[in-house]
C-alpha cells in the first residue's frame, strides 16, 4: 500500500477550517483504504497558527476557534487511520536547509513537511505549486517524494 504524506491544509477541516475541496467529506475518510495516510506534526502548529491568524481577524469567535482546534486535536491524535511522523532529523533538516539555498523554498512548514514526504518515500499530497514544480526540477531520486499530486487527483 502506498504512503500518502499530507500537506497541512488537509487536516484543517479536523480542526474546524472550512475548505472547500470537492467531495471532501467523502473522500477523504476513504483514503485509509488506499494508502497509508501520514501526517508531520509540523503541520499541527501550522494548523494552530492558521487559527490563530483566523482569530485575529474575528476576535468574538476566538474562544470557539480555540476549541475546535482542542477538540480536532483529541481526534486527530486518537485516530490510528492517521499516522504521525517523526517532526525532523538530521536528513530532513539537511533536504529542508538545500531547498532553502538551492531553489529559495522559503516557507520553513513547506520544506519540513516536502523534506519528510522525500525522506520517507512517501506521495505528497499538496496544493501548493512551489512544490508542484520544485518535484519536477529536483532531478535526485533520493531528494525527492515518490510523486507529488493534488486533490484532484485522487478524484479521477
Amino acid at each position: 500500500m502506498d504512503e500518502l504524506l499530507l500537506d497541512s491544509s488537509y487536516l484543517f477541516p479536523i480542526f474546524g477550517v472550512e475548505l472547500e475541496y470537492r467531495n471532501f467529506e467523502s473522500v477523504f475518510p476513504s483514503l485509509p483504504e488506499k494508502y497509508l495516510v501520514k501526517y508531520n506534526p509540523v503541520s499541527l502548529i501550522e494548523a494552530k497558527w492558521y487559527v490563530l491568524r483566523k482569530s485575529k481577524k474575528d476576535r468574538r469567535r476566538l474562544d470557539t476557534l480555540l476549541q475546535s482546534y482542542r477538540t480536532g486535536l483529541v481526534s486527530l491524535l486518537r485516530d490510528k487511520r492517521l499516522e504521525s511522523t517523526p517532526l525532523t532529523n538530521e536528513l530532513i533538516e539537511e533536504l529542508s536547509d538545500s531547498l532553502m539555498s538551492k531553489f529559495a523554498i522559503r516557507d520553513y512548514f513547506d520544506r519540513l513537511i516536502y523534506s519528510t514526504a522525500a525522506y520517507l518515500g512517501c506521495i505528497l499530497l499538496t496544493e501548493d505549486r512551489p512544490l508542484h514544480e520544485l518535484f519536477g526540477k529536483v532531478e535526485n531520486e533520493l531528494l525527492k517524494p515518490r510523486a507529488v499530486m493534488k486533490w484532484k487527483d485522487l478524484l479521477s
